[in-house]
């Protein structure tokens, strides 16, 4: 296969370039572009990421969608909040979550298509944790 080098994708909440941990994270690879854990592929991984990296978005960049998401998961949880539902999904021991309208339906099990816009991906560097803002 050749992977190029290795990677995390965790869900995070990123303020003030702090990272908060919600779960563990484990290994995944970035490799012609894409990041890839656990079965699941994400195109438009920076070529340049060169060693381990840590994938993070925020809740409510995520969005579910009917088709062509970067990842397919089921979902773990749902949640309603009142103005929105907080749906949770569990990837490589790593629980993300999604933000999306009140009336979104989702039970347990429910596979959804998720998307990941690209100006919203954060990438940090696996060890110290610090955001790499070079790939903005």
């Amino acid at each position: 296969h050749g992977l190029a080098f290795d990677a995390k994708l965790a869900g995070f909440d990123v303020t003030a370039d702090q990272v908060h941990r919600r779960g563990a994270d484990e290994s995944g690879h970035v490799h012609a572009g894409e990041f890839r854990v656990e079965g699941q592929s994400v195109a438009g991984a920076p070529n340049q990421l060169a060693g381990r990296r840590v994938l993070g978005i925020r809740p409510e960049d995520m969005q579910v969608v009917a088709a062509g998401g970067d990842l397919r998961l089921p979902v773990y949880a749902s949640e309603l909040l009142g103005d929105s539902r907080l749906l949770s999904f569990k990837l490589a021991g790593t629980l993300l979550s999604v933000r999306a309208p009140k009336d979104q339906r989702a039970d347990f099990g429910d596979v959804l298509s998720l998307s990941m816009p690209r100006e919203c991906r954060h990438w940090f560097d696996a060890q110290s944790e610090q955001r790499i803002d070079s790939l903005h």
